[in-house]
């Protein structure tokens, strides 16, 4: 077993007690910490001086605490001030909030490190809630660290402080370093010229040049994707080899009689979106497709088209809506479009109890429904379907992937899942990997740019 998966309480200086907190920052494990990146750097010898700061400037400057004042602002307020000079000007440092900790910690004549946003506060240079901590030397009782000019600053929390992170750092590094392994290929490690994983890790905690810092995160960053999408794609392609589905044929029935009275032209995009869902389809394998288009776009058509081409192939089909009003537009707008169909049976399931719901769930079991429209109560224990050959999920992303699994375990009837969510293609592969993507990117003639506004409470009205 390699030492970096030791459970992180057996690294010298963490104990049980500091491990359950560590857990807090997702350290579990020796090799957690060693990617535990700081999220910024200290220079102990240099810093900006508060003289040549402007407002709007983002800044780090070590200084003495002069003064610390706490005011309060009635019940439950108060405000924390805190003055630095480095031996010529001064700075005010501003807290509103959570202050608890950093009024303990702190005292005059403490020299700190603070780093932030300038803003200006009655003709006085001033940062709201810096970054901060304090360098007395008698802190660091590690010889490393206390030797050092540049200063990683980690993400903490409670019982956990700066230099005790610093210190567990250093342990890990120390005793475990020869087991950090390789990840990447050597021909990708020459590609993009990353560092071997081993010295990418120690210049980022134990820099001497901070600026150097971000092109070895890059190489981190690269390796979580690499491999998320690695691992999506076997998932993909798993997905393909082993879930067969229905094989359907392109009969030009209900699908032609659909496209014939369409009272507009589909856009391009519409029409080349169906063209890859019908090659889905008349594949073997079940389809597993995410229809991505803004408000507007046409996805209801394009969906449609699809539970038609399931239905004159003699098989059931199904749309799932989150809501009841959803699912009732939904009914309403595809009875007007089917509404030179008459052979079609199309029903509306909604939850709670309702007249006709049992005679419509028997019909649904028997076979003599072809369309069901419906919210979750599609997937209630007691609904069976004859012979279901599509489910199309609308706004997929409010249902639990338990709730769509459902569905897609009955005979694995192809699947079809509709998001208005704008998000990039390359994103929208990401993050649904296992799916392949159709993107409505044309909106129809005549139709309204779609805006999106955003307004505070106070204008809800």
């Amino acid at each position: 077993m390699n030492p970096l998966d030791y459970e992180i309480q057996y690294l010298k200086g963490v104990g049980d007690f500091r491990a359950r907190y560590l857990g807090k920052l997702g350290l579990n494990y020796i090799g957690d910490l060693l990617e535990h990146f700081p999220r910024a750097y200290i220079n102990r010898k240099s810093s900006q001086r508060i003289s040549e700061l402007a407002v709007g400037d983002n800044c780090a400057i070590i200084g003495q605490i002069t003064n610390i004042e706490k005011r309060s602002l009635g019940e439950r307020r108060a405000q924390l001030h805190v003055y630095l000079t480095d031996g010529d000007d001064f700075l005010l440092c501003t807290w509103f909030r959570n202050f608890k900790y950093i009024e303990k910690s702190l005292k005059e004549g403490l020299n700190i490190w603070v780093s932030g946003k300038v803003t200006e506060f009655q003709n006085s240079l001033q940062l709201i809630h810096p970054e901060l901590e304090v360098l007395a030397e008698s802190n660091e009782t590690n010889d490393f660290w206390h030797t050092r000019n540049i200063l990683p600053i980690y993400p903490l929390t409670e019982k956990i402080t700066m230099q005790k992170m610093r210190e567990l750092v250093y342990n890990a590094f120390a005793k475990y370093h020869e087991a950090i392994e390789e990840t990447l290929p050597q021909y990708i490690l020459q590609q993009y010229q990353f560092e071997p994983r081993k010295i990418a890790l120690q210049k980022i905690h134990f820099s001497t040049n901070p600026s150097e810092v971000p092109q070895h995160k890059m190489r981190f960053a690269f390796e979580e994707l690499f491999y998320t999408q690695l691992m999506l794609a076997r998932v993909h392609h798993a997905h393909q080899q082993n879930k067969l589905g229905f094989q359907f044929q392109l009969k030009r029935t209900f699908t032609t009689r659909l496209k014939q009275a369409l009272p507009f032209e589909m856009t391009a995009a519409q029409k080349r979106v169906i063209r890859e869902i019908v090659a889905d389809m008349n594949s073997s394998s079940q389809m597993n497709r995410l229809l991505q288009g803004d408000v507007g776009s046409g996805k209801t058509i394009v969906t449609l088209f699809a539970l038609l081409l399931a239905i004159e192939n003699g098989y059931q089909a199904a749309l799932m809506a989150p809501t009841e009003l959803l699912a009732e537009q939904h009914y309403l707008a595809i009875n007007k479009f089917l509404q030179n169909q008459p052979k079609l049976e199309i029903a509306l399931l909604k939850g709670g109890n309702y007249k006709g719901k049992k005679a419509q769930k028997e019909k649904i079991a028997a076979g003599e429904i072809d369309l069901i429209i419906g919210t979750h109560a599609l997937i209630q224990k007691d609904i069976s379907f004859h012979k279901l050959g599509i489910v199309a999920i609308d706004e997929q992303h409010r249902f639990g992937v338990e709730q769509r699994a459902v569905l897609a375990a009955n005979s694995h009837p192809d699947l079809l899942y509709l998001s208005a969510t704008p998000i990039p293609r390359s994103l929208a592969m990401t993050v649904y990997g296992d799916l392949d993507v159709s993107v409505l990117d044309q909106l129809p003639p005549g139709r309204k740019p779609i805006q999106t506004i955003w307004k505070s409470a106070k204008k809800r009205r």
